[in-house]
């Protein structure tokens, strides 16, 4: 009020908002106008006073202002607001001479729950996360959504210790479950982190740095990763890949090699394990853990996954027709589980060439598992229908047990190598071991140990009672055609009494 008598007292009029609040406590918002009426000699004698009621003016006019600037899902500040909030910050920083920290979060296979479950299932989780994130964000933080499944954080202030702490309270909201319409979902993350001043110190750097940083963690096996110049080249040669993939199967340049599985009791071939490497043109061999998380992210992974089966679904018959009676599996991601047709389309192709689905196993990781939705049990259920086997892969990494796979129809489970490396030095791993097998075995379940790499590990595994056994002690992925002279060279030097 001081502003306004300081103008009027100068003779001119004023014009602004007035919040008047009332004595019931109601506010209303009053356009007002106020003109100075002056006496002959110019001296202000009273005021004449215009008002008009725009409480709900103003009222649409902030709620159109918080539309520009808000997700519409969420109501987390969007992109827009996520950047002016950003450039204020780096202007604190830079007079402080704090660091700051910017966060690009991505969720993990999200598109398979909105693509099995829904829009609506998919935007409950969002909101949801959006919940979780709001609760752990502290005084100056900012939690803004970019859209689709990405957030975006800011942390002024950032030292080491604040980033820590945030990541910590980050990994705990995740621990607990999402349950959504009675159906519960393990939803993972990858975080990328970028700091100023060292990664940069205007938005546009900070925000593609972090992003960088967040497909880094992306493929590996990590929930966060700091940007590092190092990084720009992966990141160009992901965006390279990712164009090239889309024709890599068209134009034939996936090859198979593999891994045979030996049966620990009677050391006799049991199986083989398929993997995929891409004969890549001017890059040359390029293995499964380089690409096939790139088609994961870029939505190729089907594609790959039905090649893969068509392929060693023809081999298996060549095998077979030269006398060669074993059978094989075959990796599928979480997106292959959401796949509702994969059941007719491994059908049909076992029918083409006239074999058992008894003769081949889908192996798909406990991670994958625990995102399950209502189709991918059905899909399972299916598979199983059908003859086909489902095997647990690199058990004991994730988040699952024995007691919950019960409600998958598994056949069986493959403990994961990290165990079955260390177990004859280390007496946990071995106590890990034992106790998976027996409980598996319970269960009515087969056990395969992969990671053999030398003879006290394999006598450990057979006195355990473990089924299968596969890892470099016994072979290293291998051509179809030198299955043929592995297996004649196995048989003469390598029978579980000279091991």
């Amino acid at each position: 009020m001081n502003s306004i008598w300081k103008m009027l007292k100068t003779g001119k009029a004023w014009q602004g908002e007035i919040r008047n609040t009332f004595l019931n406590k109601a506010i209303r918002w009053e356009n007002t106008h106020i003109s100075p009426v002056k006496s002959a000699p110019g001296e202000v004698t009273h005021y004449v006073i215009l008002q008009e009621d725009v409480t709900q003016k103003r009222k649409q006019r902030d709620q159109l202002e918080h539309m520009a600037l808000h997700d519409a899902l969420t109501d987390l500040p969007n992109r827009t607001l996520f950047n002016d909030r950003l450039k204020q910050a780096i202007l604190n920083a830079k007079r402080g001479q704090e660091p700051l920290a910017v966060m690009l979060l991505d969720l993990n296979n999200f598109k398979e729950i909105n693509d099995s479950m829904g829009h609506g299932v998919g935007d409950q989780i969002l909101t949801e996360i959006a919940k979780r994130l709001l609760g752990i964000m502290r005084g100056g933080d900012t939690v803004a959504r970019m859209g689709g499944d990405e957030f975006l954080i800011l942390l002024p202030k950032a030292n080491p210790q604040k980033q820590s702490q945030f990541m910590d309270r980050f990994n705990a909201i995740l621990e607990k479950p999402f349950t959504i319409e009675k159906q519960t979902f393990e939803i993972k993350a990858s975080v990328g982190l970028a700091l100023f001043p060292d990664d940069g110190d205007d938005p546009e750097a900070l925000l593609k740095r972090a992003d960088v940083a967040m497909y880094a963690a992306k493929q590996s096996a990590e929930t966060y990763k700091r940007y590092d110049s190092s990084l720009d080249k992966d990141s160009f040669d992901r965006l390279e890949l990712s164009h090239s993939l889309r024709t890599a199967v068209e134009d034939d340049q996936l090859v198979l090699h593999y891994q045979p599985l030996i049966n620990l009791i009677t050391g006799e071939l049991d199986s083989v394990e398929a993997l995929v490497r891409w004969k890549h043109p001017y890059r040359g061999i390029i293995y499964p853990d380089s690409f096939i998380p790139l088609a994961e992210q870029t939505y190729n992974i089907g594609i790959v996954s039905r090649w893969v089966i068509k392929r060693t679904i023809q081999q298996l018959r060549d095998w077979h027709k030269r006398g060669l009676k074993i059978s094989v599996s075959v990796n599928i991601s979480a997106h292959d589980l959401t796949d509702t047709s994969l059941s007719e389309f491994i059908s049909a192709e076992l029918e083409t060439v006239e074999l058992s689905p008894s003769f081949m196993t889908l192996e798909v990781t406990e991670s994958a598992l625990m995102q399950h939705t209502a189709d991918t049990l059905d899909n399972l259920a299916r598979l199983r229908q059908i003859g086909v086997k489902i095997n647990i892969d690199d058990f004991g990494t994730g988040f699952s047990s024995l007691q919950y796979l019960t409600k998958f129809p598994v056949t069986g489970l493959k403990i994961d190598k990290s165990f079955v490396m260390t177990m004859v030095s280390d007496e946990s791993d071995t106590i890990i071991v034992r106790s998976t097998i027996d409980l598996a075995h319970n269960m009515g379940l087969k056990v395969v140990a992969e990671g053999i790499e030398d003879a006290a590990a394999y006598q450990a595994l057979k006195e355990l009672g473990c089924d299968y056994g596969q890892g470099y002690l016994l072979s290293k992925p291998i051509t179809a055609d030198a299955l043929f002279l592995w297996q004649a060279e196995w048989q003469k030097t390598n029978a579980p009494e000279k091991i």
